[in-house]
């Protein structure tokens, strides 16, 4: 069975939209990378936002990214794949 979609066994897929362009996007992907709550990690436009899946909970994704990232909640606006444009606050 072929699972198609945005949900599938890797998660719905986020983006992560920054208010200010990011310096070192790369460093922050290797971050979030490491970490296996995250998955399929790409950099969409220069360097404002991140697209990635995770199978853990927003409340988990927003701890990961103030405590991992150091990352403030007023840095970013996460958004689900399911409903692009609508934050998740």
């Amino acid at each position: 069975m072929v699972k198609i979609g945005i949900f599938n066994q890797y998660g719905p897929e986020y983006l992560l939209t920054f208010s200010q362009r990011q310096k070192d996007l790369a460093a922050l992907i290797k971050t979030l990378e490491d970490n296996t709550a995250f998955t399929h990690l790409t950099e969409v436009g220069t360097g404002k936002e991140i697209r990635f899946r995770s199978t853990t909970s927003v409340a988990n994704i927003k701890t990961i990214l103030m405590t991992k990232a150091k990352l403030q909640p007023s840095d970013y606006i996460l958004v689900t794949g399911q409903f692009f444009g609508m934050s998740l606050d």
